[in-house]
């Protein structure tokens, strides 16, 4: 691959026997620039087959120097910093590759080792490592079970977006706190990474003869954007406070039935919050109460939580304007007094259980959109064509409708001739 000398992006897949990778000397166009000099120019070719050989034979990887994208997928054997530097590269590693902006690897070992120096890259998806360039602006960590893997994020002043799923055991060198209170993170992503959060504390105020110090600077938080199945967590006062002013959207995953007290005044601290989902929630049996209370909320997403039966009982926030319930079957009824009068949109989607509306006196005259899709409720249909003329836009379809779509459409194509095979398959 050193021969490519407009070879700008890689990617390699299931190699085993690579081990490391190493960048090659120069460009091999110089090899078709002296044409002049052919015998010289044979004798160096006939010596870097040579080399090319030698790589090989030790598993190195030769790359071009120009690389501006690498991809390397499920090379186990693989070490970024290789001990070889006698094959016709400029050593092992990935430091002579000056032109790079995106590396991803992805591995399945824990014996991977990063020595990278490499002052341009912006973006990097990552395995396992244990140094990390500081221009760096978007990272994704992936599978480092098996071992604490240390990661150093205090020097990535520059890190705009983190994402982290199935790393357990990783942990943050320097603490968590550095890079939220001090650094340029907007968007953070934690998933299946047991623990990451804990110990996300600000330092301890200096003192003088017993009395606290003032801090020269104050903390303050950048990060807009939190996806996590660690609600336990996040809902710590330090870090909710931390978050208080900057964060807008707030996603939980999560295995949790219920939320302490602790948790829930937590929450409150997040003054500036304006999204709130959660997601997938199948064991949580109650929302947190006190969501009345984070006043600049504007929408509420409750998707997929098979356990929860009812809206909190001290009501909704004031500035809410959509409601989005989503395949929720054991929530049987919007309570009265629950819908605060700022509400726009209400979507009721694949909740079995609710079989009406709160009376029209009942509903906000603000509602501007009704969106109860995939119910078999009579009632509730016919409540929806009361409110025509009321409600600007109306959407209401059985959940017997798809199905009646699918034998429709399974006899046109047999009308049609054509046939539907199913699996499986057989050649």
């Amino acid at each position: 691959m050193s021969y490519l000398p407009n070879l700008f992006a890689l990617s390699t897949w299931y190699y085993p026997k690579v081990r490391g990778p190493s960048v090659a000397m120069q460009p091999r166009i110089a090899y078709q620039q002296q044409q002049q000099q052919q015998q010289q120019v044979a004798a160096e070719g006939e010596e870097e087959e040579i080399h090319a050989a030698s790589a090989t034979a030790d598993g190195l990887l030769l790359l071009p120097p120009q690389l501006e994208e690498l991809e390397i997928w499920y090379c186990r054997e693989l070490s970024l910093h290789h001990p070889n530097s006698k094959a016709g590269g400029t050593g092992g590693g990935l430091q002579g590759l000056r032109c790079l902006r995106s590396l991803e690897i992805f591995v399945t070992i824990l014996l991977l080792k990063f020595a990278l120096l490499l002052s341009s890259l912006r973006t990097l998806k990552f395995a396992l490592l244990c140094s990390l360039p500081s221009p760096l602006q978007v990272l994704q960590l992936y599978r480092t079970k098996g071992r604490e893997t240390p990661v150093p994020f205090s020097n990535l002043t520059s890190l705009t977006e983190l994402y982290i799923s199935t790393c357990e055991g990783l942990r943050v060198e320097g603490g968590l706190w550095p890079l939220l209170a001090h650094g340029r993170l907007t968007k953070l992503e934690v998933m299946e990474t047991p623990n990451f959060f804990v110990g996300c504390e600000p330092p301890p105020q200096p003192q003088e003869g017993g009395i606290p110090v003032p801090l020269c600077s104050s903390s303050s938080s950048n990060l807009q954007d939190l996806y996590t199945d660690d609600a336990a967590g996040v809902l710590a006062a330090p870090i909710c406070t931390l978050l208080s002013s900057s964060l807008t959207t707030l996603s939980f995953i999560d295995t949790t039935e219920r939320f302490t007290e602790e948790q829930e005044e937590a929450l409150q601290h997040l003054a500036s919050l304006q999204h709130l989902r959660f997601d997938n929630c199948e064991k949580l049996q109650r929302l947190p109460t006190g969501l009345h209370k984070l006043t600049n909320l504007k929408s509420l997403v409750i998707f997929s939580c098979d356990a929860l039966r009812s809206l909190p009982k001290g009501g909704l926030p004031s500035s809410l304007q959509k409601l989005r319930l989503k395949y929720c079957s054991a929530i049987q009824s919007l309570p009265k007094d629950t819908l605060p009068s700022s509400l726009q949109v209400l979507e009721i989607r694949s909740c079995p259980a609710i079989r009406s509306l709160p009376k029209v006196d009942s509903l906000p005259s603000s509602l501007r959109k009704l969106d109860v899709r995939f119910s078999d409720s009579d009632e509730l249909r016919g409540q929806c064509r009361k409110l025509r003329g009321i409600i600007p836009v109306i959407i209401s379809i059985r959940a017997s409708y798809l199905t009646e779509q699918n034998n429709h459409l399974n006899q046109i194509i047999l009308m049609k001739g054509f046939k539907i095979i199913e699996g499986p398959f057989q050649a």
